[in-house]
């Protein structure tokens, strides 16, 4: 069994079993919002695979896209340096 389908099946035991057999209020509270904070850590690690794929994905089309926005960036600075010149706000 993977650690996140065994961590959502604790923070399932806590959620059903546990906590409605807790007699007093705060321990009770304590063991379902353990079983939140498992169920979480669980969906996280089951998705850990996935969400690495995406973000490579992402990384990957950035870098393809950067030489296009390099282009219109240096070309941006270049003509705001010029305006500067031209318009005398800076001198040589």
């Amino acid at each position: 069994m993977s650690p996140g389908k065994l961590l959502e099946r604790i923070a399932a035991t806590l959620r059903r079993d546990i906590g409605p057999a807790v007699g007093a209020a705060y321990p009770r509270t304590q063991a379902f919002m353990a079983a939140v904070v498992l169920q979480k850590l669980g969906r996280q690690l089951a998705l850990a695979e996935a969400h690495g794929a995406a973000d490579a994905a992402e990384m990957k089309a950035l870098i393809a896209d950067l030489p296009g926005w390099v282009g219109v960036v240096v070309g941006g600075v270049i003509a705001a340096l010029m305006g500067a010149l031209l318009g005398g706000a800076l001198a040589l």
